[in-house]
């Protein structure tokens, strides 16, 4: 005797659980697994790469003011706008909470201030909530460089962090690059 099965429903929920692994569920992009293994294979291409590391200075204050419902509006908005940056070259995802990450190969004669720029000017504008009110959201972005600054994955992550945190110290959306001093200070 010869059976058949429908396993149709099976793949689609198979294809729901890996979407589930690798995508934000409240944005649609990229989580951190996933930005990670993009890195990883980016590292083992041994091809060159910057990481932005982008944090909402003032999403709590929204959420506070407002209500969660409202700070994920904004997040929501702000990963519309930031997947608008993204393309062959230049994948972007949220870590979580307000943290978001951009991977950007290295292209030849490309000035990563433009494209820090890009990122900044997503933040000029007000957010608007579902009231019609409008709420101003900056962002702090860290940028460190594989391999210059590090080889090392976790050390590229947490020099972007740091470069951040001192992009945070200049008041509305700003930038900073990874020096090695920043880790010394930060110490």
């Amino acid at each position: 005797a010869l059976y058949f099965q429908d396993i149709t429903k099976q793949k689609k929920t198979e294809e729901k659980l890996t979407d589930y692994a690798y995508i934000d569920y409240l944005t649609g992009l990229p989580n951190r697994r996933m930005m990670t293994d993009i890195a990883v294979s980016l590292r083992e291409e041994k091809k060159k790469f910057s990481v932005f590391y982008i944090n909402l200075d003032n999403l709590k204050f929204v959420n506070a003011l407002y209500n969660y419902n409202s700070g994920d509006k904004v997040l929501r908005s702000v990963a519309r706008k930031l997947k608008e940056l993204t393309g062959d070259k230049c994948k972007i995802g949220r870590l979580d909470g307000d943290e978001f990450v951009a991977i950007r190969q290295y292209k030849k004669g490309e000035r990563l201030e433009e494209f820090a720029e890009k990122l900044r000017e997503v933040f000029e504008k007000p957010f608007i909530l579902d009231d019609s009110q409008s709420v101003t959201v900056h962002a702090s972005i860290g940028i460190a460089c594989y391999p210059f600054n590090s080889e090392s994955l976790g050390d590229l992550i947490s020099f972007a962090e740091t470069a951040m945190f001192e992009a945070k110290k200049v008041r509305g959306s700003s930038y900073a690059f990874f020096r090695p001093k920043m880790n010394m200070a930060r110490e």
